[in-house]
């Protein structure tokens, strides 16, 4: 029995053996009983005062041995056991952090915004937060019954990582080295692995699941395959999201048009034609039930342009039905529009014609052609000497974005008098900052209705640090940007 221990002990863990710590532990533990058995069917034949033989002696340093053994590795059990906690932990105690620090900075410029000072910029966390991949766990995952180790295939063989140790005896019983932690890997890997299991999408805030279809775009953002599909259809519909884009970049159509199912590809393409023409110079059809887009005036040398679907034939020149043999008149219901128009103080926009009404905001307009006028005289932005604003609808907007504000937080009761002042401080930013646009966006808990695209949602907004402008992320990554 001695003698095949002894075998055992010298020949149990070879230099590059892959023996796990649970495997060691079992091991030293089943070498402990053997001594014991050994040790103990021996006691009693010797003298009481004879002095202990080399076997015996031997024996019992390998018994020391193999003790110390098991401590080490019931200490390496518990630490490893720490190690997973704080690493299944750590995207939920990570989430915690940014959301407390952006709670501490979210208090220092409200009491800026109350005190009449200019806002601080938005901090880093602050950034994080409104950030709509941004997400808290809702627990920590659970972790596994017991630590097991797992071979990197893509490590070098040198590198292997296995739970041993060197020990510089050929007698070791038990060889035991933790795998290296993570916090001693590559950072530039880590921060890559880290991105790429958390990449979330910027427009519904999903996660995407590695390898899935997906658009990344220039300003940073990842957009899932379904949300870029819901955005280019649309923006067939809504010429305010035409060119789909983010962060004011237009996706390359050869990344955007991969993500489209075939119908969508040809209404897409088809469409795009339509809309990459200028709109006072797009010719449609004059029949109100059909309105088929036939071109552009500029590159037609045809007065009169014939609809392949009705056979219906319109003029060119003023866009109405043909009137060969007779001067271009202008269109009696458009006449009465524009009428209508100079009567309610509604302005016209100097690219495409189409009929604006300013209720709020500044004198700075951007048509859904994306052309940028004054509301007052209709040229172009920045060349005339017309006054900015209006005080009326300064004040009247100051008003809504602060009852937005306060509704968006039920729980803070504010007076009369903080109401006043908020209105103030507002007044006084809108005026400052009236011409914003380049927005930075912040993320605005609570039920509120946006103000572009007049939706209400349930959840929350995102509002501008600058000008306080309430948007949906549609509106702010895709429309006004």
């Amino acid at each position: 029995m001695a003698s095949t221990s002894m075998a055992s002990v010298s020949h149990i863990n070879p230099p590059h053996a892959d023996v796990d710590h649970l495997t060691s532990l079992l091991i030293a533990q089943l070498f402990l009983d053997d001594i014991d058995d050994v040790t103990s069917s021996r006691k009693g034949k010797a003298r009481y005062d004879a002095p202990p033989t080399d076997e015996e002696l031997a024996f019992r340093l390998q018994n020391e041995f193999l003790e110390s053994a098991v401590r080490e590795l019931e200490d390496y059990r518990i630490a490893k056991s720490l190690e997973v906690a704080l690493e299944r932990d750590f995207p939920f105690i990570s989430a915690i952090a940014v959301m407390e620090q952006a709670a501490q900075d979210d208090r220092e410029a409200a009491r800026a915004l109350s005190e009449g000072r200019p806002l601080p910029p938005a901090s880093r966390y602050q950034q994080m937060l409104e950030d709509p991949a941004f997400s808290v766990p809702s627990e920590p995952t659970a972790a596994p019954e017991e630590p097991t180790t797992t071979i990197d295939k893509e490590q070098p063989q040198t590198e292997i990582s296995v739970l041993r140790v060197p020990d510089g005896s050929d007698q070791s019983v038990v060889c035991v080295q933790p795998p290296s932690s993570h916090l001693n890997q590559n950072p530039q890997t880590v921060v890559k692995q880290d991105r790429s299991e958390r990449a979330g999408c910027t427009s519904c805030g999903d996660p995407i699941p590695f390898g899935a279809a997906s658009l990344y775009s220039q300003c940073n953002h990842n957009y899932c395959r379904a949300c870029v599909i819901n955005l280019v259809d649309a923006c067939t519909r809504d010429e305010s999201l035409f060119p789909p884009r983010c962060c004011n970049t237009p996706f390359p159509y050869s990344s955007l048009i991969r993500l489209l199912t075939a119908k969508l590809r040809v209404t897409y393409d088809s469409k795009r034609l339509e809309l990459e023409v200028p709109a006072n110079h797009r010719i449609y059809c004059p029949s109100p039930t059909c309105s088929t887009f036939l071109g552009s005036s500029q590159k037609t040398f045809e007065t009169n342009v014939m609809c392949p679907n009705c056979l219906s034939s319109v003029c060119s020149m003023c866009k109405q039905s043909s009137h060969i043999g007779e001067n271009c008149s202008e269109n009696a219901a458009l006449v009465e529009v524009r009428t209508l128009a100079r009567r309610e103080g509604w302005q016209t926009c100097p690219e495409c014609h189409a009929i604006i009404e300013l209720n709020q905001g500044c004198y700075h307009m951007t048509c859904r052609c994306r052309a940028q006028f004054c509301y007052v005289c209709a040229v172009p932005w920045k060349n005339c000497t017309c006054p900015q604003w209006d005080e009326a609808r300064l004040i009247d907007t100051a008003q809504q974005r602060v009852e937005q504000e306060i509704a968006a937080q039920p729980r803070i009761r504010v007076g009369g008098q903080q109401v006043e002042e908020r209105v103030r401080v507002m007044m006084n930013n809108l005026r400052e900052h009236h011409d914003c646009t380049r927005h930075a966006w912040r993320r605005r808990n609570g039920r509120a209705m946006c103000e572009e695209c007049h939706h209400v949602l349930a959840d929350y907004l995102l509002v501008c640090w600058r000008c306080s402008l309430a948007a949906c992320v549609r509106c702010a990554r895709n429309r006004l940007a």
